[in-house]
């Protein structure tokens, strides 16, 4: 385990389930919200790396879709969270998912 430091990455990690009534449904809405964070490529200041996907693999338990995030700071990721196009993609998956889980920890850079 890592001591956060002033000088620790962050990664933030994201799960969702989402509602859609089919596998065709739970796919647009997926491919929807990786258009919009595909769209925050080069626009997130302190953001190193960024992967997003709808899963591969059904097996029991499978979630739907995954987002994981490394940011050079605390500070970063903080300020991410705040920004406007972060607050649109949390409107667009409010009524897209039927729950969400979510960790953020600190890394060596």
């Amino acid at each position: 385990m890592i001591n956060p430091t002033e000088t620790s990455a962050w990664i933030h990690l994201v799960i969702w389930q989402l509602n859609g009534a089919n596998e065709d449904e739970k796919s647009a809405q997926a491919q929807a919200v990786l258009a919009a964070f595909q769209g925050l490529l080069g626009q997130v200041p302190g953001l190193i790396s960024m992967s997003v996907g709808a899963n591969q693999l059904k097996s029991e338990g499978a979630w739907d879709l995954g987002l994981s995030m490394k940011f050079e700071s605390l500070q970063a990721l903080e300020a991410y969270n705040q920004m406007p196009e972060h607050m649109a993609i949390k409107g667009l998956m409010g009524p897209l998912r039927q729950a969400r889980a979510m960790v953020d920890f600190a890394v060596d850079p």
